[in-house]
């Protein structure tokens, strides 16, 4: 691989809430580069199951052998000739390629690596190991490691002809054959297993047994969170033996300044439990009073490659990591009050096999932690000088007297041209000083370099170039963020979507409508239009109804995030079956009226859980 080479990226700022939604549709591609991997050699392709012909006869191949497939939407992939289609098991969502002949899979099969990193000229990092699979005219492929998920994929469709390798051997789950058509799911079955012992496990009872943990205690935040101020301030949560502790030496920042946090978690439980979000222990991010994440600063990262996180917590062991946030700029931070959270997952063991995660992570999360934002004084400014050409680049960052601050600085330097993006730490140090030799293949295209460089007590530093090339165009920098229409009333917004308007018919009496955001999109034909209707409470709390109308009609479109949340609880909503859950202190409520989605967002210190289903029942065009 030579276009994303360097070390993987840190994200620290949380997807918005239906992106995150959206990307979870997607789920099985982070980023790519075109145009720097050389032709794969062809690898070697199964036998063709004759059986399986198409992506309807796959579903009736999983389902014959008792393992529920549930079809999903199509996606445009951008590494691939034909859209890929989703397919859902109950423990992963693989996808389906489907070629017009037999041939056509082959000469596709044949340009990926036997690795499965590199097809034709991209290379791909994907979200973890990539397994391909090919029979006829289809190619599918998971992302993931999940044995069971590789086991019924191996069943069905014969081994992988590229990806990575399993890590071990595994106990193999029986599956009974079912009748044709496939039945409706029966209930689960009440009894559990010891999830410590690795035995070949029936998939109806390992699945029984990892909701039932998920269901044991529905809430991230059962117990409540233990603010202290001492010589640093730290909020502390606990959770079935987990204890999960954020740490910052102060609390009053300078607008746009960058800061450590220390997090750390610590088992005084009795089982092992497998740790991580992204690729790190935990995320620490700033959320205001409507439950928004602060703007992305310096900028919103992007995706980076590598394996996602995953930490193994026996009893009686800790883990801790530094991670660093950014305070708001000045225009953003002074309109909205701002509190540190910090998030992060755990899952058990497998029921089948105690060596691997059951892949149901359960959500942990500590705070708020209230933070106090000051403009930032002259002497508090720092500037960054970035030098770049074909050969190199160069950063140094000086004060307000053009001085190195004697301070600790860390940064990132990230690059962009036409068909590539990366991006390299800058290591902490007290000089301001870095510089490096590309390592990256440009092929003489113009190329984008921006960096940003912070200090505790300083507003972070920012500087662009741009270094010529042959080709010039558009850099993966460039993308357009979709805008968001904003109208002062719901008459207003009413005339611009040219859609039914759904209102709230039973307002509390101290709410007032405060303003109507309006995302319409098309995507491949489709159209997705999302609603935001924001409404003010007494003592500056806030609560939010979002409207989902989606042309595509497949099983997912129209719902939120609740709806997939695995600890989320079914309500009943106007008779229409709902989803909600707990997260961050507020409510997320989901449900559907016909083909219209919504997802209700509530402080849960303004709503008690039957108040919040009467608010949402009164929800009418």
């Amino acid at each position: 691989m030579c276009c994303l080479n360097n070390k993987p990226l840190t994200t620290k700022i949380p997807m918005p809430r239906i992106l995150l939604v959206i990307l979870l549709h997607i789920g099985l591609i982070l980023n790519f580069a075109v145009g720097c991997a050389p032709d794969a050699m062809a690898p070697t392709t199964p036998t063709p199951r004759s059986g399986i012909t198409d992506y309807a006869s796959l579903v009736a191949a999983l389902r014959a052998q008792g393992i529920p497939a549930e079809p999903g939407e199509e996606i445009l992939n951008p590494v691939f000739t034909v859209k890929q289609r989703m397919l859902t098991l109950p423990r992963a969502r693989v996808a389906v390629l489907e070629y017009p002949g037999e041939q056509d899979a082959k000469a596709q099969a044949s340009k990926i690596s036997p690795d499965g990193v590199e097809i034709g000229n991209a290379t791909v990092d994907w979200a973890d190991v990539p397994h391909f699979y090919r029979t006829n005219r289809l190619i599918v492929f998971y992302i993931g490691r999940d044995e069971a998920t590789l086991d019924a994929l191996e069943r069905v469709l014969g081994p992988q002809f590229a990806g990575a390798p399993r890590d071990a051997p595994t106990p193999t789950i029986e599956y009974e054959p079912t009748a044709a058509p496939y039945p409706p799911e029966s209930p689960a079955p009440t009894k559990v297993i010891d999830p410590r012992t690795p035995t070949v496990v029936p998939w109806d009872l390992a699945q029984a047994t990892i909701a039932a943990r998920a269901t044991a205690h529905p809430f991230p935040t059962p117990n409540a969170v233990a603010i202290q101020r001492d010589a640093t301030i730290s909020a502390t949560a606990r959770r079935d033996g987990i204890t999960f502790r954020i740490e910052i030496p102060k609390d009053t920042f300078v607008a746009g300044e960058g800061a450590h946090a220390q997090l750390t978690l610590s088992n005084d439980g009795q089982e092992t439990v497998f740790v991580g979000i992204g690729h790190d222990l935990a995320q620490v991010f700033l959320m205001d009073e409507q439950e928004h994440a602060a703007p992305p600063f310096p900028w919103y990262e992007p995706s980076m490659p590598g394996p996602p996180y995953l930490g193994e917590l026996a009893p009686g062991k800790v883990i801790s990591a530094t991670v660093n946030f950014h305070v708001p700029l000045p225009d953003a931070s002074f309109n909205h009050a701002y509190a540190l959270w910090a998030l992060t997952q755990f899952s058990r063991r497998a029921p089948e096999n105690g060596n691997y995660a059951d892949n149901l992570w359960l959500h942990l999360e500590t705070g708020p932690i209230p933070l106090h934002i000051e403009p930032p004084k002259p002497s508090q400014q720092l500037t960054a000088k970035l030098e770049a050409d074909r050969n190199g680049w160069r950063v140094k960052v000086t004060d307000a007297r053009g001085e190195a601050p004697n301070v600790s600085m860390w940064g990132m330097l990230e690059t962009s041209s036409y068909n590539s993006f990366s991006g390299r730490p800058l290591r902490e140090n007290v000089q301001g000083e870095w510089s490096g030799a590309w390592q990256d293949n440009f092929q003489g295209e113009e190329v984008s370099v921006r960096v940003w460089v912070s200090a505790p007590g300083y507003t972070t530093a920012i500087a662009y170039v741009v270094v010529p090339g042959i080709k010039a165009g558009r850099t993966m920098f460039d993308i357009p963020q979709p805008l968001r229409q904003v109208f002062s009333s719901l008459d207003a917004a009413q005339a611009a979507v040219n859609l039914p308007l759904f209102q709230v018919q039973s307002l509390p009496t101290d709410a007032l409508l405060d303003h109507v955001e309006v995302d319409d999109s098309t995507y491949d034909h489709q159209r997705r239009t999302f609603i935001y209707q924001l409404y003010r409470l007494a003592g500056n709390k806030w609560f939010e109804l979002t409207q989902m109308n989606w042309t595509e009609r497949f099983a997912s479109a129209g719902w939120g995030s609740a709806r997939y949340a695995p600890e989320a609880q079914q309500v009943s909503v106007a008779g229409a079956p709902g989803y909600l859950v707990r997260e961050l202190d507020w409510w997320v409520l989901d449900w559907k009226r016909g083909d219209v989605g919504f997802e209700l967002h509530a402080p849960v210190a303004a709503f008690s859980r039957d108040e919040l289903l009467k608010l949402a029942a009164s929800v009418q065009p």
